[in-house]
């Protein structure tokens, strides 16, 4: 994108809750491919391993943002367990996992809270790639949300790199993994694809609650 307007796009991350809490140029993106930018004056990011521990430079975990004093508290109507639940020492996590390089620009690299809701059941993708990862043939896999059209909407297909041809997946694959899921889990297709999204297999599976360019 920047090859083709120029140094004249700006990265931010943010959500609802939050607004945009992090953001870069064009500049400071070139010098650290990948990032979805800087924490903004009043903000800082945090990053916290799975053992509660503040994660060093470099490593994976949750990230958890500190809003300042610039930007009003929130809760969820009737809800607000989830709103306690994502908080932590004052800080407020979207659910993204992601790490900090050494000039503390924030990359982002998965998902913690990963689900989809579909007809009010709860769906979540890391649990459709674990099932994938037992089907023969393929190199990467990933489960993500079918693009939004009047006939596919809601939908949350499960996608599998092949890494030879497969005479027939759907009839040799997929009986044997919709075995180990509920039937009101099995809401969606399934296929396979000749390559995957992104650029690592990290990518595959890469969510934001909101990054924009």
């Amino acid at each position: 994108m920047i090859e083709w307007w120029g140094p004249i796009v700006r990265e931010y991350y943010g959500g609802s809750e939050t607004g945009p809490v992090v953001a870069c140029t064009s500049e400071e993106w070139l010098a650290h491919p990948g990032t979805v930018g800087k924490a903004v004056s009043g903000c800082a990011i945090k990053i916290f391993t799975e053992d509660g521990k503040e994660a060093a430079t470099g490593e994976f975990g949750e990230v958890y943002i500190d809003l300042g004093s610039d930007w009003p508290d929130f809760t969820y109507i009737g809800n607000d367990a989830k709103r306690r639940a994502m908080e932590r020492d004052g800080l407020i996590s979207l659910g993204d996992g992601g790490w900090l390089d050494e000039d503390d620009f924030l990359h982002l690299s998965d998902r913690i809270n990963d689900m989809v809701i579909s007809g009010g059941v709860n769906i979540y993708p890391a649990e459709i790639e674990q099932c994938l990862i037992g089907l023969p043939g393929g190199a990467r896999r990933g489960g993500v949300r079918h693009p939004r059209t009047p006939t596919t909407a809601r939908r949350s297909p499960r996608t599998s790199t092949p890494t030879r041809p497969a005479a027939s997946p759907r009839t040799t694959c997929a009986p044997t993994s919709a075995r180990t899921w509920p039937t009101t889990r099995c809401r969606g297709s399934w296929c396979w694809t000749a390559s995957c999204p992104g650029r690592t297999p990290a990518s595959c599976s890469n969510g934001g609650s909101g990054s924009a360019t």
